[in-house]
Formats: C-alpha cells, structure tokens, sequence
C-alpha cells in the first residue's frame, strides 16, 4: 500500500514539475499538464488491474459428490419426487390464483420417464369440485401455456 501511495505522489510530483519548467505561452505546456493527468490517472487505477489479475489466480476447488447409481429404483425416486412438487405446485396455483378449495384438487401427471435427467410432462389432468367452467377454462389455458404441455380440467 505504501508502494502504490508513494507511485501516485511521484507520478504527480514529476508531472507538476514537467509543467513548470515548460513555456506558459506555447501549448506544450497543455500537452504535459494533459499527459501527466493521464499517467496520473493511469497509476491510480492500477490497482484496479492488479485485482482481475488476482482474482482470476485464485483457484477453488469444490468437491463434487455423485449420488451412487444403485438398481434400487433411486431414478424412480427422482422422478416421483419430481412429480410430487409439480403437483404440489399446482395445487397452490389452482388455489392461490384461482379460488380452487385446494383440500378438493387432485393433480394426476402423465410423464415419460424414460430418460429420468430430462422428464417430460405429456399430460396434466387436474381434478377438481369448482363447477364454474369459465374458471377451469381459465386454468386449463394458464398451465398450457406455463408448463406448454395438455392440460384437462375435470370435474363436475
């Protein structure tokens, strides 16, 4: 730090010097004062340079732990959790935004699992007592377009 303090009083030193011994009346005198401002200039933001060239050596390491692949049925596992907030999700949504009674809101998803990494919704049919068919049209068409996939409202 007393290195960079003492760099900027010299840089500043020498360019206020440089502007006196020059002739007031020509226009090197400008040219310094404007050169000197910018080295100036240059040596405070050095320390701004020095910090990309820091932070960009800094290695971290974070360990990485993969999930054992057992026969068990740990991707079914995944996928049922998956489900599950999916249908949770809905749940909320149909209630919160809707006005669905959401103890009365059954969500059934239809899903191809067969790569469990990447599970496709092929179907959502929601179950539900609201006899209004203006508010589960209006659902049907807000989850179709959210979750782009077919959407059935049933109910009575």
């Amino acid at each position: 730090m007393a290195e960079y303090i003492i760099s900027v009083i010299t840089v500043g030193a020498v360019g206020s010097v440089l502007a006196m011994i020059l002739p007031r009346d020509g226009g090197s005198s400008q040219y310094a004062r404007y050169i000197s401002q910018i080295v100036v200039l240059l040596v405070l933001l050095a320390p701004i340079g020095n910090l990309s060239k820091l932070v960009s050596s800094v290695n971290v390491s974070v360990p990485s732990y993969a999930a054992p692949e057992d026969s068990s049925g740990g991707k079914e596992a995944v996928i049922s959790k998956s489900a599950e907030n999916i249908s949770q999700y809905i749940t909320e949504v149909c209630g919160n935004k809707f006005g669905f009674e959401t103890e009365n809101i059954r969500v059934r998803l239809i899903i191809d699992d067969e790569d469990p990494e990447n599970v496709i919704i092929e179907e959502i049919q929601i179950y539900t007592s609201v006899k209004d068919s203006e508010d589960k049209a209006r659902a049907k068409k807000y989850f179709e377009e959210m979750l782009m996939t077919e959407v059935h409202v049933f109910g009575p």
